[in-house]
């Protein structure tokens, strides 16, 4: 985990979830879904007259369909906007999946709880420093606050 660094999105974002997600769950704006979606799950099942009543199009329906399709999946779930974060390499692909919460301090104690539980004399100066930040953040710290 050494060269993976802590890091916490400093604006909510809305997320696609589904059973397939290897990587964890993808950000609305990443995917082929419209961004006008609403919070809640969409299925197979879907209607015109239910997109509708949401104030989407039929168009949208057929990004619904289309990414069911691709992904071969019943259903997903579209997020309400939260905050976001996760370990990653700084110049390279690698990262974990993100942890997602309600607040900054929720979504720093589920990368303290995934990451940082195991004894401190086997981590290196950088992950010691993550823990650190993240340890405030917990506490009520803002991400921005924090050096």
């Amino acid at each position: 985990m050494a060269f993976l660094r802590a890091d916490i999105g400093l604006d909510k974002e809305v997320f696609v979830i589904h059973e397939r997600q290897e990587e964890g769950p993808d950000f609305l704006t990443s995917t082929n879904l419209p961004t006008t979606l609403k919070a809640g799950t969409y299925s197979e099942d879907i209607s015109l007259a239910e997109i509708i009543d949401m104030g989407l199009e039929l168009e949208d329906l057929e990004a619904i369909e289309d990414f069911l399709k691709e992904e071969k999946i019943d259903e997903f779930e579209v997020t309400e906007p939260l905050y976001w974060g996760y370990l990653s390499a700084s110049g390279y692909l690698d990262q974990t999946p993100k942890a997602l919460g309600e607040s900054y301090a929720e979504v720093a104690q589920q990368l303290l709880d995934l990451y940082f539980s195991g004894d401190r004399e086997y981590m290196d100066d950088d992950e010691k420093a993550d823990q650190a930040w993240l340890e405030k953040i917990a506490a009520g710290a803002d991400p921005r606050e924090v050096g």
